[in-house]
């Protein structure tokens, strides 16, 4: 029997906390949202992703919701790179235009 530490988190958790840390990305980028918070915009960013990835990839999800997933994974990755590089600010949706999350 796995050990409860392998044990993959339930799907909502995984999906609350990627949308609090999403919340803490757009946060960051207002003028309340502080220096240091800017400072941590790419750390975010690639946590994001790594949370997205494991969404998509969750036992307990249905397909359409890993289609979903996957696109907005793809959006957020050059949302990372883009901060890991210092550009500007960008957001996922400015970085694929006329492009649909679903």
């Amino acid at each position: 029997m796995p050990h409860a530490c392998n044990a993959a988190p339930s799907l909502e958790a995984l999906f609350a906390a990627t949308l609090a840390l999403m919340t803490r990305w757009a946060q960051a980028a207002t003028p309340t949202g502080g220096e240091a918070a800017c400072g941590h915009r790419s750390l975010l960013a690639r946590k994001i992703v790594s949370n997205l990835l494991f969404l998509q990839h969750h036992p307990q999800a249905s397909e359409q919701f890993r289609q979903i997933v996957a696109n907005v994974h793809r959006s957020w990755q050059d949302v990372a790179c883009a901060a890991q590089a210092g550009m500007p600010a960008l957001s996922p949706r400015a970085l694929t235009p006329g492009h649909s999350l679903h």
